[in-house]
């Protein structure tokens, strides 16, 4: 028996706890435990020792849980009875978000292109097909862009025969929050598992990140539409805060206004989201892996909502991407597919035709196929597989610098 090389334990207000990346078991430990787990004392009960083998935070041999966690992560990465898809909806926006990655889709952001009634029906026509064929157990969709609900009366269609397929369909909308309203709040509350709306700090800082296209401040439209959604009981609201270092304070003053003004009730998670390059930055000489807010801010900032009272987001617990599984994929409108959304209107790899996924580019098996060698070595590959395919970024630094203070935050959330 050995500890396993994939535990990590840290402290909350004299509390201590440990979780493992494999198994992704959370426990709180006593003194013993914590001696026994860093290495102070070879001794240990034995129901204790137990407890522990159990959550596969001790284990056989290092060699045993490599060989368990790659054989986990296959089973993930070739699962056919699970699908993922992001569906793009449009390239179109009807904000100007200065951060914005997808310089690719800004390009196009003028034309109106929405996802037509033809292209959805052979969109629908390979859904049923896969889900009678494969018999899926369950399909997750990413509805985004571009703003997926500038046609909210099309979309709304698309859901309600979305709903009609014969698996689990977990739908997951990803909007700007500016164009929920009255008509249309009860039909998202009730047909969407999960809605993730973006704000990006106090209203002076969030207008210049977030405005309109004619420049008009976004802020208090979208504040007014997480209410909204509350009061029509929103199975889900997260909200993401991209921030740099920068904005950093605003950020503060935001979490301090949402818990104070109890706006914190609604939001079921928040993540807090560095910007990060953009599009042609990646694939250019100007993409840079120096972090536009340090890791060490971003650690604090989190304990700090979490504190205040604002649920903070799973994020060490996301998975695979899904340019990195088998059975998922990005759709445009036009029936461009992609192996990943970071190159979403910028590289496409395959296309739907005839009812299926028709791959004809290389790149394709470069994302699935990604197996860094670092993911036999590292500690921290159970959470992190190897680092980011389309920004070539390794994440080791942020986990050495952040990870324990988002998992103490997270304890502090849900736990105390």
């Amino acid at each position: 028996m050995v500890v396993s090389k994939y535990n990590k334990i840290f402290n909350v207000d004299g509390r201590s706890f440990v979780y493992n990346m494999s198994s992704k078991a959370l426990m709180e430990i006593d003194q013993e435990m914590e001696s026994f787990l860093k290495g102070e004392t070879k001794e240990i009960k034995e129901d204790f020792l137990e407890v522990l083998y159990n959550n596969g935070i001790v284990t056989e041999s290092h060699n045993f849980e490599l060989g368990r966690m790659i054989n986990n992560m296959n089973n993930v990465r070739y699962d056919s009875k699970r699908l993922s898809i992001f569906l793009s909806l449009t390239p179109s926006c009807n904000l100007n978000c200065v951060y914005c990655y997808q310089d690719a889709r800004k390009e196009l952001n003028e034309c109106n292109q929405f996802l037509m009634p033809d292209k959805w029906s052979e969109i629908f026509r390979y859904l049923q097909k896969v889900v009678k064929d494969k018999q899926l157990d369950s399909l997750t969709i990413f509805l985004f862009g571009g703003e997926p609900m500038l046609k909210s009366s099309v979309l709304e269609k698309y859901i309600k025969e979305l709903r009609t397929l014969d698996t689990r369909v977990i739908l997951v909308l990803i909007t700007n929050g500016t164009l929920f309203n009255k008509e249309n709040v009860d039909f998202y509350c009730k047909n969407i598992d999960s809605i993730q709306v973006t704000m990006d700090g106090m209203r002076e800082t969030h207008d210049k990140m977030k405005p309109y296209k004619n420049g008009r401040g976004s802020f208090d439209v979208i504040l007014e539409n997480i209410k909204l959604l509350s009061q029509h009981n929103v199975q889900e609201l997260t909200l993401r805060i991209n921030l740099d270092q920068k904005t950093l304070e605003s950020v503060y003053q935001f979490v301090d206004f949402l818990c104070d003004n109890g706006i914190n009730k609604y939001i079921a998670a928040t993540k807090f989201a560095p910007i990060f390059s953009t599009q042609n930055e990646v694939l250019g000489c100007s993409h840079s892996n120096e972090e536009s807010l340090s890791l060490e801010a971003l650690g604090e900032l989190y304990v700090y909502a979490a504190r205040k009272g604002l649920k903070t987001y799973k994020d060490f617990d996301s998975g695979l991407c899904v340019g990195k599984i088998q059975n998922g994929f990005t759709i445009d409108e036009k029936l461009n597919v992609y192996a990943c959304p970071g190159v979403l209107y910028q590289e496409s790899s395959a296309i739907l035709a005839n009812d299926d996924i028709v791959i004809r580019d290389e790149k394709w098996y470069q994302f699935l196929n990604d197996d860094p060698a670092c993911i036999k070595s590292c500690e921290y590959a159970p959470i992190c597989f190897g680092g980011c395919k389309w920004s070539k970024e390794c994440n080791r630094k942020l986990f050495e610098t952040a990870f324990e203070k988002i998992l103490q935050a997270y304890v502090i959330s849900f736990y105390m």
